[in-house]
């Protein structure tokens, strides 16, 4: 493997023609950290097909050669990283916009998982198992801020021109695995990932401050009224000879179980269907209202301030694009796919000062992602009328006529919709209904429900009775994604893993197609959480956005859903509550 170090062994404009015109290329960099705000780009690696592999010092490079990589990087061609999302957001950072069709080896190496490819997806994983060879991974933490050694470089070059082969094979794999469709679909979307993870999310810290301290005295509070429960209390004494009475652990399952019997409440767990028989004791409001604010402050308040960004003071969280085995991504630092609706919460997440949020997400995407798949006929022909389903289902399972349901009907509706489609039983609905809804409803209603709506929607009903009667072993999403069930994959499972790998692939299309559309522009992708997109643009050009937001939502599914139209929800605001 010959390799030429720039500025070293001359300058970049001397292989400017070669570098140029290359279809395929392989990208890596190396980094003197992996924060991208406070760490330095210093290594930029260029592998090609016959040809050496460029290993660029940014620390010495020219101006003249700095435009060459800029020029380099907007080619039109296939670029193959492992772990694209990371070098991008570097790059980016540098002032290097990317841009052509991505292979991630990385991602390619997660969908082969299910081909008995390795679970681990790291370079010298893959390079092992795809190609039989063994990379010496030992320069990886090595310090790149300094004068760099020669076995650095070599580490350097060979990271990126293993990766030409790599590609190969690993597209041979996903060809015959028949994933090349769900391997674009992924692709398409790194860069829009990478962008909004670098963009990240601005939080109003005073607001943050007086939320955290009003939630904390809520806790306070509630752990009072919890307290006047307790009627054997432990008394000790101090070091001091002072008398103290100690309550019990209001976090602890076995304790509370303690207390609950106590109090003449004999359950067997603390979940929140066992509590429901004693919804409306107030041990039982308290401790609801107790758990409630103590997670809402200990999850996400507490620890919050410690995920804004010094530098930008925006939340910069991690998405992992393969969270799932259906394909639905997830966040970390924080996670704000579990942010919760509370309004004063998520109005702290606010756009910069002459910006505005466009916020959409899809309408009911996975009931009508299940009605394509069941190709239920009532179903179908609501979504295409635009009926409300949720209208017509309580109408179908009360036998009353459209135009007389009333909100709290509704609002059951919902319950029954999104628990039934997915195999729920009767206790479950009833249940899910209180929990979830609010509403109230007994056990003989929620069968009277099921049975009505399996009435109505014989299309769903035959779904479920073909996985009854013939449990799958594997699946496949209108998309194309393979799933491979275990033998203790449950009911729910068969239902819900194709329509929710559906709805996560239609997604990550949208974000791919809306990347193209605003890349130019200084419009950013800010966050995703689940079926929901927010963007941050300036005010005068929110109309055009939102326009720009919605028909690409709308159109990302046009290949898949035949039957069934997509619709997204969206508004123009300025925080996140205002959704």
């Amino acid at each position: 493997m010959e390799t030429i170090l720039i500025p070293s062994q001359g300058s970049l404009t001397n292989y400017r023609d070669l570098l140029l015109t290359q279809d395929v290329m392989a990208i890596d960099t190396e980094t003197t950290g992996l924060d991208v705000f406070t760490s330095q780009l210093r290594l930029l690696q260029i592998a090609t097909y016959n040809s050496p592999v460029f290993v660029i010092d940014l620390f010495k490079v020219s101006i003249e050669d700095q435009q060459i990589i800029k020029k380099i990087m907007k080619l039109n061609n296939t670029k193959i990283f492992q772990n694209a999302k990371f070098d991008l957001k570097f790059l980016y950072h540098n002032g290097y916009t990317v841009e052509g069709i991505l292979f991630d080896t990385m991602i390619a190496g997660q969908l082969l998982r299910s081909n008995s490819g390795p679970y681990r997806v790291n370079l010298a994983e893959l390079s092992k198992f795809y190609l039989g060879k063994e990379l010496n991974k030992e320069e990886q933490k090595s310090d790149f801020s300094g004068e760099l050694t020669n076995s650095q470089l070599q580490y350097a070059a060979k990271d990126a021109h293993i990766l030409l082969e790599l590609r190969e094979a690993m597209q041979s794999d996903l060809r015959k695995a028949k994933l090349e469709k769900i391997a674009a679909i992924e692709f398409s979307c790194i860069y829009a990932i990478a962008d909004m993870e670098l963009t990240g999310m601005k939080i109003d810290e005073q607001l943050l401050s007086a939320y955290t301290l009003q939630i904390k005295k809520q806790v306070q509070q509630y752990h009072e009224t919890l307290d006047s429960f307790v009627i054997n209390k432990v008394v000790q004494q101090t070091f001091f000879g002072i008398e103290q009475s100690h309550s019990i652990n209001f976090n602890s399952q076995k304790q509370i179980l303690t207390l609950l019997n106590e109090n003449d409440i004999f359950i067997d767990d603390t979940s929140q269907a066992s509590l429901a028989s004693y919804a409306n004791h107030p041990l039982i409001i308290a401790l609801k209202n107790y758990r409630k604010a103590y997670k809402l402050y200990g999850s996400f308040l507490q620890p919050l301030p410690k995920d804004i960004n010094n530098l930008t003071g925006r939340i910069h969280a991690s998405y992992s694009q393969i969270g799932a085995s259906s394909g639905r991504m997830s966040c970390r630092k924080p996670n704000m796919q579990q942010v919760p609706r509370d309004k004063k919460f998520r109005e702290m997440f606010v756009p910069d000062k002459g910006n505005c949020f466009i916020i959409a997400d899809y309408s009911q995407v996975e009931l009508r992602i299940a009605a394509e798949i069941a190709n239920d006929p009532r179903m179908i022909k609501a979504y295409k009328d635009n009926k409300d389903l949720h209208k017509l289902t309580a109408s179908l399972i009360t036998n009353s006529p459209i135009s007389e349901i009333t909100k709290e009907q509704r609002q059951s509706a919902k319950a029954v919709n999104f628990g039934l489609i997915f195999g729920m039983g009767s206790r479950g609905l009833m249940n899910y209904s209180k929990d979830t809804y609010g509403i109230n409803i007994t056990l003989e209603q929620a069968d009277q429900f099921r049975n009505e709506y399996f009435k109505a929607y014989t299309g769903i009903k035959k779904w479920h009775n073909n996985f009854k009667s013939n449990p799958p072993t594997s699946a496949k999403s209108i998309t194309g994604r393979r799933y491979f069930y275990r033998d203790t994959t449950g009911f729910s499972s068969f239902c819900n893993t194709p329509v929710q790998g559906s709805a996560a692939d239609i997604l990550k299309i949208a974000l791919g197609n809306l990347y193209k559309k605003i890349k130019d522009s200084n419009v950013h992708i800010v966050a995703v959480i689940h079926d929901e997109i927010i963007i941050e643009c300036k005010e005068e050009i929110a109309k055009q956005t939102k326009k720009t937001l919605q028909n690409v939502m709308e159109n990302a599914g046009i290949s898949f859903l035949s039957n069934v139209p997509l619709v997204a929800d969206i508004e123009i605001a300025s925080n996140w509550a205002e959704k």
